[in-house]
């Protein structure tokens, strides 16, 4: 039996760290209507995907971030997915924007 619960509260520990309440809410409002099947495997993909690009500083890697992202909202296809996509996406950017190195300007 997979433990739904040690997987939530690890990936919103994680996420809170970042100051993202909406992640928890699109977790917590979708929990009663997601399929309980689902749910481990949504929140274990989504923390795959931010421990994956959690250093993303470079243009073409944040292309492959948005396009991991997309990927997995085609493969639940349902509310909760979407949801946490959506503001994984979020902490993400904020995480690569502060990150992301200016470029250097030719003379």
């Amino acid at each position: 039996m997979t433990d739904v619960k040690g997987i939530y509260a690890g990936v919103f520990t994680l996420y809170r760290s970042y100051g993202s309440e909406g992640l928890f809410k699109a977790i917590a409002s979708n929990l009663p209507t997601t399929s309980q099947e689902l749910v481990p495997k949504i929140l274990t993909d989504t923390y795959n995907i931010y421990t994956k690009h959690f250093n993303v500083y470079l243009d073409e890697e944040w292309i492959e971030v948005c396009n991991e992202v997309h990927e997995l909202c085609h493969k639940y296809q349902c509310k909760m997915c979407n949801d946490i996509c959506v503001e994984l996406l979020c902490v993400l950017e904020r995480i690569f924007l502060s990150k992301k190195q200016p470029k250097e300007v030719s003379q």
